[in-house]
């Protein structure tokens, strides 16, 4: 072995020493084989970006299902809930209809709801309001779109039960940081107040179904304003709102944050391209582009979603026809 590393001719040069020397990559060789690497380095790192913009979508678009499914799932409870009475019991609010609505129009979070819209809502949103009855003390007691309960009154010195309002209130109003979020109204014993439910609301909108047979199903749907105009003489307007017996609703939701990838140009025809065609100019906000956002917000993710709800509690004898 030790042979092999003895010294070889006048240099004194061994044969290791030389392997080694061999062995070594000289500068020209070291840039080449980086070169040749470097689109392979700059394939993954692209692989990895991309990976990590879809994985960022995908979380985005889960968020947004997560929070529209919310917001469905509680406006459909309080819908439901709209008109409910003890049959024994006669409401203290029967002169006012058990739903309604406003068009374009947003709300002051503690006003009186009787003083009306306090501006246009964003993107044409519109409000929503529930009434109904309160039943029950404790556990059993209805509850409101902020999930406070509305018992029943209780009269102590006549021993009987007086059933109390309440309401359920929907509107899109600008949040905390800018953001539109969808809030609910509600009645205290002190006044009104109101609560933010989601953030993300971009648009909010509501038609109503009229069943003008009687047959509990919805032969048109109107928006708000439509159904004041469209009143016939010597109807009273609660009258007309109390043949609403279905309440379709639609949501625009966006993205709490941008997306890294570019965004297509998109459309949203918040009833459908027929509603659409035949209302958009006079229903604001049923139709919304990628074009109507602008600055941060036009990098966000959006969707739209629409659900379908029916009344099913009868209205009381005193108020039906």
């Amino acid at each position: 072995m030790s042979g092999l590393c003895s010294p070889i001719g006048r240099t004194g040069r061994s044969l290791c020493a030389r392997k080694r020397w061999q062995a070594a990559l000289s500068l020209t060789e070291t840039m080449l084989s980086i070169s040749l690497s470097m689109p392979l380095v700059l394939g993954a790192m692209q692989l990895l970006c991309t990976s990590v913009a879809e994985q960022a979508m995908s979380h985005q678009s889960l968020r947004i299902d997560q929070d529209a499914q919310f917001v469905l799932n509680l406006i459909a409870n309080a819908v439901q809930l709209a008109g409910h009475h003890d049959p024994y019991e006669l409401p203290s609010f029967s002169a006012l209809p058990r739903v309604q609505g406003l068009d374009d129009a947003t709300l002051g979070a503690r006003t009186s709801i009787e003083s009306g819209q306090s501006g246009a809502g964003l993107f044409g949103s519109d409000v929503l309001i529930v009434r109904f009855s309160g039943a029950g003390p404790g556990i059993h007691a209805l509850m409101n779109c902020a999930g406070i309960p509305v018992s029943a009154s209780v009269n102590n010195e006549a021993t009987s039960v007086t059933q109390a309002q309440g309401d359920s209130i929907f509107y899109v109003a600008r949040g905390t940081g800018g953001e539109n979020e969808l809030r609910c109204k509600y009645r205290t014993a002190s006044g009104w107040d109101s609560e933010a439910l989601v953030q993300g609301v971009e648009s909010f909108q509501v038609l109503y179904g009229l069943d003008h047979d009687g047959d509990g199903l919805p032969e048109q749907f109107l928006r708000a304003s439509a159904i004041s105009d469209a009143m016939p003489r010597g109807v009273s307007a609660v009258s007309l709102w109390n043949k609403v017996v279905a309440v379709k609703i639609s949501l625009l939701m966006r993205s709490a944050q941008r997306v890294q990838q570019p965004l297509t140009p998109v459309t949203w025809n918040l009833f459908g391209d027929v509603y659409s065609a035949r209302y958009a100019t006079t229903d604001r906000g049923t139709r919304l582009s990628s074009d109507d956002f602008t600055g941060e917000s036009r990098h966000r993710l959006r969707r739209s979603y629409e659900q379908l709800i029916f009344i099913r509690n009868p209205l009381p004898l005193a108020t039906s026809e």
